[in-house]
């Protein structure tokens, strides 16, 4: 729960407090000692790092995610999630990576994100991998590709009824 508000106080442009609460989210996992709770709990804490000023602790924090994720956990669901949590760290990292300049990492990750969605097969994180891989082919100017991919993913979005990303 501390985790959601943490996102709900950054959606909300509270930032420093989206910090503090997902600090005291990530805390609070760890004590846990629960793998699932501590990997959403870094995953939430890296993404809003990154989105609040700190981008670089982001995304360290990020990329020992998908260290953590690697081997027999890169396609592991922890449970009734709504997307393999090996995605969501290799597609969101992505756009971040671009972002910073880590160009070659960010490709990797996003094919990595592209091979496991196919693996598994989830109409949910088949469109995680599409919104990375499009969102590299905007940053490279690479428009009609990106719109392509991001039309493709639209229709997923409708087909299966995931929403909320439908309005990429």
């Amino acid at each position: 729960a501390t985790n959601h508000l943490a996102i709900t106080d950054w959606t909300g442009g509270r930032n420093q407090k989206s910090l503090e609460t997902a600090r005291e989210g990530a805390r609070l996992a760890d004590l846990t000692g629960h793998e699932p709770l501590i990997i959403y709990g870094q995953f939430t804490l890296g993404n809003i790092e990154f989105l609040c000023g700190e981008p670089q602790a982001g995304m360290e924090r990020l990329k020992s995610l998908v260290d953590r994720l690697g081997g027999v956990k890169r396609a592991a669901r922890f449970g009734d999630m709504i997307s393999v949590p090996g995605i969501m760290a290799r597609t969101f990292s992505s756009w971040y990576l671009y972002d910073m300049g880590e160009d070659e990492l960010a490709r990797r990750y996003c094919a990595e994100g592209r091979e496991l969605a196919e693996h598994i097969n989830q109409n949910y994180s088949y469109v995680l991998a599409d919104i990375a891989e499009a969102y590299l082919f905007y940053r490279d100017g690479a428009y009609a590709q990106a719109s392509a991919v991001l039309e493709a993913a639209v229709k997923r979005c409708a087909k299966h009824a995931i929403y909320g990303l439908e309005t990429i």
